[in-house]
């Protein structure tokens, strides 16, 4: 389940989610929205990071690195595999989009 990247970034400023995680889940967002979209509405600083992040995007879903989240901890083990590949899928997906965003203009 993606939110809109604003509700990251406020879980992020409360300390719900690591610095770590906002980064995957904003790559993740550009899976289902344009990135032009969401860099419009985030801090400088962030964009900077989507930058870095999508410098060298996966060459496959599977090499996207995995964490923790509390979405996973309450994830049945007859879910968990789905819920990988669908974590890997999106950030590949975003990481992508990101890294033609900056880096094919």
């Amino acid at each position: 389940m993606l939110l809109d990247p604003l509700d990251y970034l406020a879980a992020y400023n409360r300390g719900d989610i690591t610095q770590t995680e906002l980064r995957i889940r904003l790559v993740q967002a550009a899976a289902r929205t344009q990135p032009e979209e969401i860099a419009a509405r985030l801090p400088t600083e962030w964009i900077e990071a989507l930058r870095e992040e999508s410098c060298n995007p996966p060459a496959n879903p599977e090499e996207m690195r995995f964490f923790h989240t509390s979405t996973c901890v309450r994830a049945t083990p007859a879910d968990r595999a789905g819920y990988w590949q669908e974590e890997s899928r999106l950030y590949y997906d975003g990481a992508w989009r990101w890294h033609r965003f900056f880096h094919e203009v």
